[in-house]
């Protein structure tokens, strides 16, 4: 029989191993894209709560958070529905944040500096479990004009949608207006097709 090799894949992580991924802040269009801006601790915690179409403002577990004592999760409070904001406020802290664009809930997860990331992951799977699914009430939606506004374009009502879709949205031929993302789209109609 041969003696069996740990490796650094079968080994968990230290947090104190977790290099911090330093851009946040910004709308998650996909689920691939969380993986780009969530450490790998909070990363499956982030990634539920995007399916149950909550908005992870920012996120951090990673070596820096071990002298504050915790790693943390922040949740836009005010696009939450009532049963998810009653589950946030026993769970975390609503704070006033200017930088957040308002109220969000603070989800403080204790940490120290001999904790695996696996711990964590786990502990802040147990945070995102008891969470419910809810509407999609935060992501954007744009008519023409918005669109011809932002990007400063005084001939919007010549844009087709296909030159729109061009420009990284994608029309909702059904609304008539166009999301960010195809996949926001299609949670959001997901969302009313199961619970109407």
């Amino acid at each position: 029989m041969e003696p069996t090799i740990e490796t650094s894949e079968s080994k968990p992580k230290l947090l104190s191993e977790i290099k911090p991924i330093e851009q946040g802040g910004v709308l998650i269009q996909t689920r691939e894209k969380i993986k780009e801006v969530v450490e790998n601790p909070l990363l499956s915690a982030c990634e539920e709560l995007y399916d149950k179409n909550i908005k992870t403002v920012a996120s951090s577990a990673n070596q820096k958070d071990i002298a504050a004592g915790n790693a943390n999760i922040l949740i836009d409070f005010k696009s939450l529905s009532p049963e998810n904001q009653m589950i946030a406020q026993g769970i975390g802290e609503v704070i006033d944040s200017p930088h957040w664009g308002g109220q969000v809930v603070n989800i403080l997860i204790p940490i120290h500096k001999d904790m695996t990331s696996v711990d964590l992951q786990q502990q802040a799977e147990q945070v995102a479990h008891r969470f419910k699914s809810q509407s999609l009430t935060w992501a954007p939606k744009y008519t023409k004009e918005k669109i011809g506004k932002i990007y400063g374009n005084p001939d919007w009502e010549k844009l087709t949608p296909t030159e729109i879709e061009e420009m990284g949205y994608f029309y909702a031929e059904d609304e008539d207006v166009y999301y960010a993302s195809r996949e926001h789209y299609k949670k959001a109609k997901e969302y009313k097709e199961k619970y109407g």
